[in-house]
């Protein structure tokens, strides 16, 4: 080692004192690269991702105005943090990072710009985001010249199950298509959690990403498209005497009367969140979800009410604003019938008419806090729901908590308000809870 800086203080006065920087700095690269850079190429270097957009965000803005970043470089740089991924590699022999990569994409295709060194690095980030940087080591895995797309999408909730069964995937893809097939269990617009809706739903869904940072955000997609069959209900619980009030599984108040039609668009159509004039890591969504009824049940089941309700239509639109910070928000409409029917005294359990169809509209605003990247991510919605036709509403409180985006529980809650005015289908409180389990690589 000592004749290996000798060597580097010969090569530095041997230097022509005639010669320009740039020549300079082109023989010093030269002899570090002979003399004393360890020759690692046969090790694969470990790589890692920063998965936190706020901290892409800060990496972003030191780049950008570092003065020891070539300014053709640096002006290539997207000016928001989602339309940015952040690679590190690993040096081999100790802990620091020896490359950093910002790869984005640009009208010429897919682009990078790599920052080599740690002692570049750690200069133009500063000790203190050079070590959040290096941190993000073991909680996230994401070769950056790899595909981006997801091979397999396996989302196991009760109450929303999907799995993803195909998707494109080109090499180095800036976006998407995926395949899936999913369930439905409960509409929360209309505060019918879990089984009270009295219906289940299964379909198919046809999902376009078109950002490759996105795709670490379970709730980001240019458009999905889900289409499927709405179907009542077949199994109960058994119950032995008067149930509980406070009951989790009580007897359901509404009943699926027929097969109905589901479908559900939904569509993101800024992704800089341009009206509100800042930089942001967030999406605008809008939703729009559909049942409509196309067949009604000739017979019933004997263990159902002599009596009973159904909501055979219903209509629900939803406008979003995911990942504004650490806020979400939304406001929403929805609409559903009603339908009062009877059997009693009529043959083989055959419905009747007990009284003429309503219809009730409900009015929703949430807000809700929520992170995405590191090791636990979180969604965290409180909703106020309100029925404009007659005068009662609802406060929803659902946190859902997942670790490494893999394991994790999902809580609904849902608490009348002017519980007085409730209609006779309706429950005061709900309570729901499920855990998560999510394999996506």
């Amino acid at each position: 080692m000592k004749t290996t800086w000798i060597s580097l203080v010969a090569a530095l006065l041997l230097l022509p004192e005639s010669g320009v920087s740039g020549d300079n700095l082109g023989r010093l690269d030269s002899v570090y690269r002979q003399l004393v850079r360890r020759d690692t190429q046969m090790f694969p270097p470990e790589e890692w991702s920063v998965t936190d957009l706020r901290v892409i965000r800060e990496i972003l803005y030191q780049v950008r105005n570092s003065d020891r970043i070539p300014e053709s470089a640096s002006a290539a740089l997207p000016l928001t943090a989602e339309q940015v991924e952040v690679v590190c590699q690993k040096r081999l022999f100790d802990e620091e990072i020896e490359r950093l990569h910002l790869c984005f994409e640009s009208p010429a295709g897919r682009d990078t710009v790599a920052i080599q060194d740690f002692v570049l690095i750690r200069g133009v980030l500063g000790h203190h985001l050079y070590e959040m940087v290096k941190d993000f080591r073991g909680t996230g895995k994401d070769d950056f010249e790899k595909d981006l797309a997801r091979v397999s999408d396996l989302y196991l909730n009760p109450l929303r199950p999907s799995i993803q069964l195909w998707s494109t995937q080109p090499r180095s893809a800036s976006s998407f298509y995926a395949l899936s097939i999913f369930g439905r269990l409960g509409n929360d617009a209309l505060d019918l959690p879990f089984w009270y809706r009295g219906t289940m739903i299964g379909g198919v869904a046809v999902t376009h990403i078109d950002r490759p940072s996105a795709v670490r955000d379970p709730e980001y997609a240019l458009y999905k498209i889900r289409a499927g069959v709405e179907q009542p209900i077949n199994f109960s619980v058994p119950q032995s005497g008067t149930p509980s009030p406070n009951s989790v599984f009580r007897d359901r108040r509404l009943e699926g009367s027929g097969t109905a039609v589901f479908l559900n668009g939904s569509y993101a159509p800024w992704t800089d969140v341009p009206f509100l004039g800042i930089d942001t890591a967030g999406f605008i969504r809008l939703s729009l979800e559909l049942s409509v009824a196309t067949e009604e049940k000739e017979h019933f089941s004997p263990r159902l009410p002599q009596t009973f309700y159904s909501i055979r239509n219903y209509a629900a639109f939803l406008a979003e604003v995911r990942n504004l910070g650490i806020f979400n928000l939304g406001a929403g409409l929805a609409w559903h019938d009603l339908y009062h029917y009877s059997r009693i005294e009529l043959p083989d359990n055959r419905p009747s008419l007990l009284e003429p169809s309503v219809n009730n509209v409900l009015a929703s605003l949430e807000l809700g806090i929520g992170e995405t990247g590191g090791l636990l991510q979180y969604d965290i919605k409180t909703a106020v729901h309100f029925s404009v036709t007659d005068g009662y509403g609802f406060l929803l409180v659902k946190p859902v908590v997942m670790i490494s985006n893999v394991f994790g529980i999902e809580v609904s809650y849902f608490m009348a308000l002017r519980s007085s005015k409730l209609p006779p289908w309706h429950y005061d409180k709900y309570f729901v809870f499920t855990p998560v389990v999510r394999i996506n690589f």
